[in-house]
């Protein structure tokens, strides 16, 4: 004699699965185009962790809070990159605690084989991540790639130059 299952049982099971499929939060490495940086946070939760630990230095924080002209910073980065997770929470305090309304921030976060899915890695030939590109009237001033020389900082303020209005 052949034992069978209820067919409320299999259908039951089923459907549980499904709940747990689809109640399971966005994979980090899923993040993939233009993103907030809430969107960050909440898809990859060690960024807003390393971010809280992340102490700027105030008189580099005091610079950047005065910066009087437009400042526009494109990032590009990997969730599932150890540089990334390492230096943007340092960049995203630093202009937290500056909160200057001149400086815009558009974070991409791209996958492994560094597609954002609107081809802006390739128009702005990012090779490797995190890529921070610092612009002044549409005019590309600098980068930093993958790390800071000295320190996130001190590379940022060297790239906007000297203060000035």
């Amino acid at each position: 004699m052949r034992r069978q299952i209820p067919f409320l049982s299999v259908v039951a099971l089923a459907g549980l699965s499904v709940v747990f499929t689809l109640a399971e939060p966005v994979a980090a490495q899923d993040l993939r185009g233009k993103i907030t940086t809430e969107q960050l946070y909440a898809g990859a939760p060690v960024f807003r962790e390393n971010a809280r630990k992340s102490t700027p230095d105030a008189v580099a924080v005091k610079r950047i809070r005065e910066i009087g002209w437009k400042l526009k910073i494109v990032v590009f980065l990997g969730t599932w990159c150890p540089d990334s997770t390492r230096e943007m929470p340092k960049l995203l305090k630093m202009l937290e605690a500056a909160n200057n309304p001149n400086i815009s921030l558009d974070l991409y976060a791209v996958s492994t084989s560094m597609e954002d899915g609107a081809g802006l890695t390739k128009k702005h030939r990012v090779r490797a991540v995190p890529t921070i590109i610092f612009f002044r009237d549409g005019r590309e001033l600098g980068r930093i790639i993958e790390s800071p020389a000295t320190t996130m900082e001190n590379d940022f303020l060297k790239i906007i130059g000297p203060e000035e209005g």
